[in-house]
């Protein structure tokens, strides 16, 4: 299938982000779950601070395994039906949660991690799916509305979570999974792809190569230290520290709805400044993705002199108004710069925008039993969220880099059976 959706037609282009999009929101609702489920959990299971910083971390370290692979299995066997086999494993999965929570830490952990490395084949494999069948025209707007799926699926996730006991999260979030299968099983959209490849190692090292890439990999970055104290840690910190009632933490959906809301609007913008004012899409690239990064490093800073509720959730409100210009801006480049292979591009970033993951449950799990320490957490997504920013701006682009990854590729090898895997 060519990149730039030229073999579907529009219907069934806008049916691929539908599903896509039904993907992500079913993952990121399932991956949510968890932070609401802590705060109750802790105390029926007893679960120590530093337990708990753990539990919530080690889904990231089986999220990270599988970034890299997602991409070049997509292509391989097509990005409908690896997401159709990874999407009933972490399904299932949530479902045991609740089951073996009971049975030990060590089996919570264990199942948390393969979750992980159910969950990391989303993303990428999401990516793929669009980058190879939608019109470029309509790219911001697909990655918007995939990314504000998932918010959609956090929305959910957090406000329903509070209304029932911690098993039921579980059980509920983790059936969703089966409907899609199900109705992508009887969609009329192709099951194969017709872009193997051959050398996706090969290709990753070459992308680390070319600045583009880096500009992307260093935002992606950036974003995702804050994005994970927003998903995994805020219920706790709002109940903790400033004392807001288990019943109430509800309250962190509405930074997510105005993200759900917004995000499709922003790629909308991107296209019709792009389309209709003819700006050029660099332009539109880093004018988002400046206001994406800057506008949270502001709020991060603020984040530690918040001491209500309101503050806190206000602040909260202005980061999701902001970093929701990402979705179009940073996160819409891969496929301009790698678009028959924006979903290796998309793994490759979230697998080095996964470590925050890694390190922010212990570490934040280590300030509260020592002392109640958040600010640090906060400060350091103020300077890396600027970091990126300037880094974004400095050195992004647009223009397709393939050919000269495929030149590259070619010469370090004395033959062209490396460059097999570009294919044009």
């Amino acid at each position: 299938m060519l990149a730039g959706g030229g073999e579907l037609p529009a219907t069934r282009q806008w049916l691929v982000v539908l599903l896509a999009s039904a993907a992500n929101l079913i993952n990121q609702a399932d991956r949510v779950v968890m932070s609401i489920a802590i705060v109750p959990m802790s105390y029926d299971l007893e679960l120590s601070p530093y337990s708990q910083g753990w539990i919530l971390s080690s889904f990231a370290y089986g999220y990270i395994t599988t970034q890299l692979l997602a991409g070049p299995l997509s292509e391989k066997y097509g990005p409908g039906f690896v997401l159709s086999i990874a999407l009933v494993g972490w399904c299932c999965l949530t479902i045991l949660t609740p089951i073996v929570a009971n049975m030990g830490l060590m089996l919570l952990l264990a199942v948390r991690v393969f979750m992980g490395v159910c969950e990391g084949f989303c993303w990428p494999s999401a990516y793929t799916w669009i980058s190879m069948n939608v019109h470029k025209s309509r790219r911001s707007r697909s990655f918007a509305i995939l990314i504000a799926a998932g918010m959609a699926g956090q929305l959910t996730a957090l406000t329903v979570c509070p209304l029932i006991s911690w098993p039921a999260m579980f059980f509920l979030f983790g059936s969703g999974g089966f409907m899609w299968v199900t109705i992508y099983s009887i969609s009329p959209l192709p099951r194969t792809a017709t872009q193997p490849t051959t050398t996706p190692y090969a290709i990753y090292l070459e992308m680390l190569s070319f600045k583009p890439v880096i500009a992307i990999l260093v935002a992606h970055f950036s974003h995702n230290w804050g994005h994970y104290i927003c998903t995994t840690w805020l219920p706790t910190y709002l109940h903790t520290v400033l004392g807001v009632p288990k019943e109430e933490l509800g309250i962190v959906a509405l930074p997510l709805f105005l993200s759900t809301i917004l995000s499709p609007m922003y790629g909308a913008f991107a296209d019709w400044l792009h389309g209709s004012r003819g700006v050029s899409l660099l332009k539109v690239r880093r004018l988002l993705t400046a206001i994406g990064l800057f506008g949270p490093a502001i709020m991060f800073a603020l984040f530690p002199h918040a001491k209500t509720k309101f503050g806190a959730i206000s602040l909260m409100c202005c980061i999701a108004v902001t970093s929701g210009c990402l979705s179009p801006g940073v996160f819409s480049n891969h496929a301009d710069v790698l678009p028959h292979h924006a979903g290796m591009a998309f793994g490759l970033g979230n697998t080095i925008a996964t470590i925050p993951g890694l390190v922010i449950g212990p570490l934040t799990g280590y300030l509260i039993t020592h002392g109640n320490n958040w600010a640090p957490l906060f400060y350091t997504a103020t300077f890396l969220s600027i970091i990126g920013g300037l880094v974004y701006i400095s050195i992004s682009q647009v223009n397709c880099i393939e050919e000269k990854m495929k030149h590259s590729l070619v010469t370090r090898a004395g033959s062209p059976t490396p460059g097999e895997a570009l294919n044009d």
